[in-house]
């Protein structure tokens, strides 16, 4: 037993992997293999309309397309229940089946580049580009944006 956890310390520093990855004899936890992207964001007052309108036509037509190419699993959004001017008041929420749907492989472009002509096919390049540089800087702030991993408890 002790060589099978000093050899997955081992791979876990050769791959870059925190050690916490590779659960060693007695932890009650493991990590999951999901990876899921959240990002917090200010959503400027009385804008959330028109916000959640736009990203309806961008982001959420972005990642229903890497639904399809199997980059992404689901979507959600979420909207905070105690209003504060100065923290998040949205969380938007991608889940991937793992990291490597992440690399930029070949196929990875491929997938990306069949996933642009199939959103501009719904909204044009051009509009997308309006929305994202000019009217989301007027109307939100990204406050931070994490891949995270879910932990679960080993019964």
């Amino acid at each position: 037993m002790r060589k099978s956890v000093a050899l997955l310390a081992v791979l876990a520093a050769t791959f870059g992997l925190s050690t916490p990855a590779a659960a060693q004899e007695g932890e009650t936890w493991e990590t999951q293999e999901t990876v899921y992207n959240v990002t917090l964001v200010r959503v400027h007052p009385n804008m959330s309309e028109q916000y959640l309108n736009n990203l309806k036509r961008t982001w959420v037509t972005g990642v229903k397309e890497a639904m399809k190419e199997g980059l992404t699993v689901d979507y959600r959004v979420y909207q905070t229940l105690n209003t504060n001017d100065r923290g998040y008041n949205l969380i938007l929420v991608t889940e991937h089946p793992n990291l490597a749907a992440l690399d930029a492989t070949a196929e990875w472009r491929d997938k990306i580049q069949r996933m642009g002509d199939a959103i501009e096919a719904t909204i044009s390049s051009e509009e997308t580009d309006r929305i994202t540089s000019t009217v989301y800087p007027e109307i939100r702030d990204i406050m931070s944006s994490k891949y995270v991993r879910e932990i679960r408890f080993i019964e």
